[in-house]
């Protein structure tokens, strides 16, 4: 079973008798491994065709229950999602892409290939665990409503943060809250 992951299971009995059907289904959460403090974030959810956008930075570590105590997107790849489990990732990146590049100061940077429709840019800072993406020409495949959940998985690890975004307008989220 892999962390920060819903998992349902139904009983049943088999005998020499029979089987009888299945329990209603149980549905358990596996705790995350990954602990994510947002530091900001924006969400435009437009109604116009390839106009939504995504941009987060977190600090990113590995927890108590990292299997390896390590948190490393560059050698093991990311997957990013928005809302729920059930939610096609807006990010999934394999283990060792080859489009990380090394920058300054020893982060790494990743952008989606000039091709693609979806822009996609991820910086990664090893020393402090900072992990900051952004992501524009895209169509949520569900409103964008509060409370915003962010979901980050890389390799045998995953956690997620999930809070109540500042509203600005319909269809613009903003991280942190204003006091």
């Amino acid at each position: 079973m892999l962390p920060d992951r819903s998992y349902s299971y139904g009983v049943r009995a088999v005998n020499t008798v029979g089987v009888s059907p299945f329990t209603s289904p149980v549905t358990v959460t596996t705790p995350p491994s990954l602990d994510l403090a947002l530091v900001k974030g924006l969400v435009v959810d437009s109604p116009i065709f390839l106009r939504d956008q995504l941009k987060v930075t977190a600090l990113v570590t590995a927890n108590g229950l990292s299997p390896d105590g390590a948190y490393d997107p560059v050698a093991d790849g990311i997957t990013l999602r928005l809302g729920a489990e059930d939610q096609s990732p807006l990010i999934n990146l394999g283990a060792a892409d080859p489009g990380w590049l090394p920058r300054k100061k020893g982060r790494f940077l990743w952008r989606s290939p000039r091709e693609a429709v979806t822009k996609v840019k991820i910086l990664y800072d090893p020393a402090t665990g900072t992990l900051k993406v952004g992501i524009r020409k895209l169509n949520f495949e569900t409103p964008q409503v509060n409370p915003v959940l962010l979901w980050v998985g890389v390799s045998n690890d995953a956690g997620h943060f999930e809070s109540d975004w500042f509203e600005r307008k319909p269809g613009l989220l903003k991280y942190p809250v204003p006091e």
